[in-house]
């Protein structure tokens, strides 16, 4: 009697050990991560800015970014939104993202105000031989007749990039309603192609898509 309860006992503890060490048996999901997507109008030109509206509708967006470039002999103007991610576009198509370094980020109500955050702005032109100073927080400056003020700077391997709230931009470049890129980030990678399909039937042939 006692070695047959010490035998049903083992095989108890043996079962058990198994299931703990057991994986589930529903299959796991093994997402790839997330995926970016840049719209734009084809040729350079600006989109409406309710655009994002059917952008946010088709399945599987998760987020949508407004940004206005506009292209300078010296520096990019970029208008953002409060809180949306630093993206700069290189002259030769490649997106980084820069930093807040010193100083603070766009706040709600930045939106219409004269305010900046800076990317080794120069605070004048170099002279030979001469020290290049850069636009610090704090530190006014002149852009297009009207009086800046720096708010933060950005650390980025670029340079020579301003950014400021999207509505001060398209107000100062008489784009009010515009945008020049509108970033659209998908939650699951694996839906990607999908979305990117989706924009094209959606925002139709004077669109272009390109993902990041």
């Amino acid at each position: 009697m006692g070695f047959r309860s010490y035998s049903f006992a083992a095989i108890v503890t043996t079962l058990l050990a198994l299931l703990v060490q057991a994986p589930p048996a529903a299959a796991t999901s093994h997402s790839t991560g997330s995926a970016l997507i840049e719209v734009r109008a084809a040729g350079g030109e600006t989109l409406p800015e309710n655009l994002t509206e059917k952008i946010k509708a088709i399945p599987g967006v998760s987020q949508v970014e407004k940004y206005l470039l506009v292209r300078g002999q010296r520096n990019d103007k970029i208008g953002v939104e409060p809180g949306a991610p630093l993206r700069i576009l290189t002259q030769d198509g490649r997106l980084i993202e820069g930093r807040i370094e010193f100083g603070r980020g766009f706040r709600e109500t930045d939106a219409g105000k004269n305010v900046a955050l800076v990317n080794r702005v120069e605070t004048t032109m170099a002279g030979m031989g001469g020290m290049v100073h850069y636009l610090g927080v704090g530190q006014s400056f002149t852009l297009e007749g009207s009086r800046f003020r720096s708010v933060g700077e950005v650390s980025a391997p670029t340079k020579h990039k301003i950014f400021m709230p999207l509505t001060t931009a398209q107000k100062l470049y008489g784009k009010e309603d515009l945008l020049t890129h509108v970033f659209v980030s998908v939650k699951d990678a694996d839906q990607a192609v999908a979305v990117q399909k989706a924009l094209a039937d959606s925002l139709g042939p004077t669109i272009s898509t390109t993902r990041h």
